[in-house]
């Protein structure tokens, strides 16, 4: 989940969308419910534990959100000409440094404390996992000591890394594409997400996944598996082109949100776990964007773009970063186990103000510095044509930050 805006001086001023800004903490909340109430299990009633079942679905929906909407906004936003290694350099400024910060948090944690990671096996320190998880390769693994090791929202991370090593060439595809073709495009990217949940579904081999009750396979590959959601990432590319081209179909944010939720409720009674991530949802969540960004393009208000909502978006990624390893240390500070229906959203409410604030000091005071040091270009070897009197005029445009 990684916030693509960008602020630069450039010849045309950059399209901000202040309701997708807004949309992404909506998504960022719900997976912070998912893993407050379904993975850190704080709840002792077992009534309340089987209902807030009902958050894991929400919370695989703002994943895909995230994914789509990263595809959407890099491509609205890509620089022309940019080489692809000054665009990795400000993908890495953007999403490294606090994913560092916290994985070496929580390796001490674990050192200190031998607590289990959440997805691992014992306690103590999983290096193995560890290291894949900092080198943001640990999704490529089907064991979930790794996809869901120590920092549990990171796999998402390594996603997304793997959608920026290959944006640069997938961006010269899409933008080659004839206009009259865009549509055609989007649809096999959607029949591509479904063909994934097709397949995941046929997949029974592995252990089976606790609480889930689906094979490993079935749930690392339309979830966990970067491949996997790739066609999520470039279905992102296609809606941006559509919406430049004139040519996007935008129902509207409130008819695409209810659609959303009907698809989510029909699927969870009818379809198996495979398609529950990204197929059942795909179509109206790439509506709810398509609609989202209309709105602000033509000025229009809603209630997506709250200024309190879209302040909380633009940190939304410190806070996606921050979130889990708030909700484990204060769990485990307080004693850790299930608490009363009462003492449970009590201590929810206070793990969400807790994660909020560290965001905000993340977002601060460690990815605006970083993305400010790193984001911008080198400056260019001066040539030995350039005569000595005017070399000292030869300076480096600012840079867009993202």
């Amino acid at each position: 989940m990684i916030d693509e805006r960008s602020n630069h001086r450039s010849s045309a001023p950059v399209q901000q969308f202040p309701s997708l800004t807004g949309l992404r903490f909506l998504c960022a909340l719900a997976v912070f419910l998912t893993h407050a109430w379904y993975v850190a299990d704080v709840f002792r009633d077992s009534r309340i534990r089987q209902g807030v079942k009902a958050v894991l679905p929400l919370g695989m929906v703002g994943v895909s959100v995230f994914f789509v909407l990263s595809g959407f906004v890099l491509t609205w936003s890509a620089r022309p000409q940019e080489p692809a290694r000054a665009f990795w350099r400000r993908r890495a400024a953007k999403i490294y440094p606090n994913h560092l910060v916290v994985w070496v948090v929580l390796l001490v944690f674990v050192a200190v404390t031998g607590s289990a990671v959440t997805g691992g096996h014992g306690s103590g320190v999983p290096w193995l996992p560890a290291l894949a998880n900092l080198l943001l390769l640990h999704a490529w693994s089907p064991d979930p000591a790794y996809t869901a090791g120590l920092n549990i929202v990171t796999w998402s991370l390594a996603v997304e890394a793997f959608c920026y090593l290959l944006f640069p060439f997938l961006l010269r595809q899409v933008r080659r594409l004839p206009e009259r073709w865009l549509w055609a495009a989007a649809g096999a990217a959607v029949l591509t997400v479904w063909l994934v949940a097709v397949v995941a579904s046929l997949c029974h081999g592995g252990r089976t996944v606790p609480d889930v009750g689906v094979s490993q396979y079935e749930f690392w590959i339309p979830y966990f598996f970067p491949l996997g959601r790739l066609p999520e990432f470039v279905l992102g590319m296609l809606l941006a082109r559509l919406a430049r081209s004139g040519r996007a179909v935008a129902p509207g944010i409130g008819w695409s949100a209810l659609a959303l939720v009907l698809a989510l409720g029909a699927g969870l009674g009818t379809l198996p776990f495979a398609f529950l991530p990204a197929a059942v949802t795909v179509v109206p969540v790439a509506a709810l964007i398509l609609s989202a960004a209309a709105a602000d393009r033509a000025g229009r208000r809603t209630w997506l773009a709250r200024p309190r909502l879209v302040r909380l978006g633009a940190e939304s990624f410190a806070f996606y970063v921050v979130h889990w390893p708030v909700i484990m240390i204060a769990h485990w500070l307080l004693g850790g186990g299930r608490w009363s229906t009462p003492v449970a959203f009590g201590a929810t409410g206070g793990f969400l103000l807790l994660a909020l604030l560290v965001a905000r000091l993340m977002h601060r005071h460690v990815e605006l510095p970083a993305m400010g040091r790193w984001s911008r270009p080198r400056r260019p070897a001066l040539s030995a044509s350039v005569p000595p009197q005017r070399r000292a005029s030869v300076t480096t445009p600012d840079r867009p930050r993202s």
